[in-house]
């Protein structure tokens, strides 16, 4: 992490942080942190308004997929509220399934097809296979 976690949420909310800093980690720690500043609903409301604007900011509008987006927030709320943290570092090395594949990961709770659908993209859906 080469930017301050104030730096980072500043760039991110005024839309100039590098694209190189929000790969997937970058993703993982914006919602690590307003999950920790705000209740769920603020920080999903946040954090996909945010990457929405953000990904529009690019050009890249297409890329957002909103489903995906709050089910990864909800999980991470879930293990968060079962466990305390010191860090990001220290939940992802605990939380081993939210760094490899999102989609992976998501299959478990929506089938492809629901998934992939285009209500999915551009709002929440509950998922079709277990509970988040």
């Amino acid at each position: 992490m080469s930017l301050s976690d104030q730096q980072f949420l500043y760039e991110f909310e005024s839309k100039t942080l590098a694209p190189s800093e929000f790969g997937h980690f970058g993703h993982l720690r914006i919602a690590w942190l307003y999950l920790r500043q705000f209740s769920l609903e603020e920080a999903i409301s946040k954090i996909t308004n945010g990457i929405s604007a953000y990904a529009t900011s690019l050009g890249a509008t297409e890329k957002f997929h909103h489903t995906m987006t709050e089910a990864i927030v909800r999980i991470m709320h879930r293990r968060l509220a079962a466990n305390s943290f010191e860090s990001l570092d220290e939940f992802l090395q605990q939380n081993k399934t939210l760094t490899g594949s999102m989609h992976e990961l998501l299959y478990t709770y929506y089938s492809e097809s629901l998934f992939n659908s285009k209500e999915a993209r551009k709002q929440f859906v509950e998922p079709d296979l277990k509970r988040l």
